[in-house]
């Protein structure tokens, strides 16, 4: 029976305190703030008498990892060293890095755990134990096991790392982690801990079949779990799952009491959301700003951008990012004279290859911007997947259905389960989402061309990110993936390895377009002439953006056992 409680179970002093926090994604000085509040909140429970355990529960560093100025995952590994983390547990993002298993090998001062990695080297552990000792009291002694994504090596994209380590499906790592508890409990060990970056659907099913476990902190699927998801199983056995949003935003503080045989009894949780103008730890602003010395600057931004405001509403950094997408052919000519070759490519009246539309997801945008100089690696935290671009040839239904699908993202209010809203940022054309109705319907798709409603049936050719176009997630962009719509084709794409295009190049020129190439002449987005084509009615008290219900059985396909009325805000 899986339970969704509407608020937190609450109890006298708990006996164990967990922090955890995962796909920080590269984002330094987010996660920097997180670790100048897991310092504090370990200092309260120790002063408290209370056992502290903190995790990272995968995605450490995140995409394209090398720059001119040095190895962006071994400083990733270097910020987090500042946090004295128990465990971590690499996820698909961490991979990215080619050199990432040496960094964690000779720089990590923590241990790195994946019970279900195919060839883990040494230092790669399937398990720890973790004793704390206390005052006057028996040690306790606590089984940590790490498990990744099944499959992880399918999700490494070959231009960042041709030879990921490989790891097992996920029948083979829940008999992996069943297998390895049974060795922890032979040992004495009767408190046991998953960290896990195999999403909250794998680890809901891990909890069902492995009723052993009794807390999995989980990552990789950006979940906000505030009241965590308890399981009870028919032996009474009670297993919290755990997990928190993504970019260095969230962190979660967990206190938990165990009864004498090991089994959870209570928990107390709570999950922080982090803005941009809260203090970054000390050390990791020294890790950083020993890392930037020689980064030159490239902008001087007027005013900060926080993404945590306008990551998914409409602001001139997007709008002017997109419009640069639909002109590409501006940015990149040898494109220009490709399309024209290209028998497939859509050609105007004129006989000139087309570009209609530019869209972009707000999913891209992970940190934010600082007033002051800006360095080519405030644009790799800004935008690090360094995504490849892509253009295709697509029916209007296809985008209408893109846009629908993303703009359900911000249906409803529930503070059990929160995750960033999501918008899709358009060039070309405009369009309305009202999100104060259910459904969140779009409206008024409008050619910007024409003045005229997007026609369905006819073809248009699109700008977008290779993710979109290429990812075997079942995501909310299916209607332009190649996987999930035939019917579409692709007539170019990126290869930034070998180009150098990407969506964060793209950024750069873009911005050495509005400077003129003078670093010192200063932007100042909200005061350039508009280019937003997109308007959200927002619902009124907005917070977390979709139902409770519709939510978690979007991302884990699962009939579960609601209770009869959701919480609201």
């Amino acid at each position: 029976m899986i339970i969704f409680p509407v608020y937190s179970l609450t109890f006298g002093s708990s006996r164990l305190r967990l922090l955890h926090t995962s796909d920080s994604e590269g984002n330094w000085r987010q996660s920097g703030r997180v670790i100048a509040e897991f310092k504090a909140l370990k200092k309260q429970a120790t002063d408290e008498g209370k056992d502290v355990l903190t995790f990272h529960a995968g995605d450490m560093g995140v995409g394209q990892t090398k720059s001119d100025y040095g190895d962006r995952f071994s400083t990733t590994v270097k910020v987090w060293n500042q946090a004295g983390l128990d465990a971590f547990v690499p996820g698909n993002h961490d991979q990215s890095a080619e050199n990432w298993v040496e960094d964690l090998k000779n720089i990590a001062q923590f241990q790195t755990l994946g019970v279900n990695f195919k060839k883990a080297p040494g230092h790669i552990l399937p398990w720890v134990e973790k004793t704390l000792e206390r005052s006057g009291k028996l040690p306790e002694r606590y089984g940590v096991i790490g498990v990744t994504l099944p499959n992880i090596h399918k999700r490494v994209p070959a231009e960042y790392n041709k030879t990921p380590l490989e790891s097992e499906d996920l029948k083979t790592s829940i008999d992996l982690v069943r297998k390895t508890i049974t060795d922890v409990q032979r040992k004495g060990i009767n408190k046991i801990i998953a960290v896990s970056h195999m999403g909250l659907k794998n680890d809901i099913a891990l909890a069902k079949e492995v009723p052993a476990i009794d807390v999995i902190v989980g990552g990789h699927t950006h979940f906000n779990l505030p009241n965590g998801v308890w399981l009870e199983h028919e032996n009474g056995k009670k297993t919290l799952v755990l997990q928190t949003n993504s970019d260095g935003n969230f962190y979660g503080k967990v206190d938990v009491s165990f009864d004498d045989s090991g089994n959870l009894e209570k928990a107390k949780t709570h999950v922080r959301i982090l803005q941009p103008t809260q203090p970054v730890d000390p050390p990791v602003a020294k890790v950083i700003g020993d890392y930037k010395k020689s980064c030159k600057p490239i902008a001087a931004f007027v005013r900060p951008y926080h993404s945590s405001f306008y990551k998914y509403r409409p602001n001139p950094v997007a709008d002017y990012l997109v419009d640069a997408m639909r002109n590409m052919f501006d940015y990149v000519p040898d494109l220009k004279v490709y399309a024209k070759q290209s028998p497939s490519w859509p050609k105007d009246q004129d006989g000139n290859p087309r570009i209609d539309f530019g869209v972009l997801r707000s999913n891209h945008f992970r940190s934010s911007l600082p007033a002051g100089l800006i360095t080519d690696v405030d644009l790799d935290e800004f935008l690090p997947m360094q995504s490849p671009l892509a253009i295709v040839r697509v029916r209007g239904q296809d985008i209408v259905d893109a846009l629908q699908a993303t703009a359900n993202f911000w249906s409803g209010a529930d503070v059990n389960v929160g995750h960033d809203p999501r918008s899709i940022f358009p060039a070309g054309f405009s369009y309305k989402i009202d999100a104060s109705k259910p459904g969140s319907k779009v409206e008024d798709i409008i050619d910007n061309r024409t003045g005229k409603p997007l026609e369905t049936k006819k073809e248009y050719v699109v700008v977008t990110d290779r993710f979109n176009v290429r990812s075997k997630d079942r995501h909310d962009f299916q209607s332009l993936n190649i996987n999930y719509n035939p019917g579409m084709k692709i007539l170019w794409e990126s290869k930034p390895a070998e180009d150098g295009v990407s969506l964060t190049w793209l950024m750069s020129q873009l911005i050495k377009r509005l400077n003129d190439g003078n670093v010192s002449k200063p932007i100042d987005w909200q005061k350039l002439p508009s280019k937003n084509n997109l308007s959200i009615v927002e619902p009124k008290g907005y917070q977390y953006p979709f139902t409770f219900k519709d939510r978690v059985q979007r991302i884990t396909n699962m009939n579960f056992g609601l209770p009869p009325q959701e919480a609201s805000l």
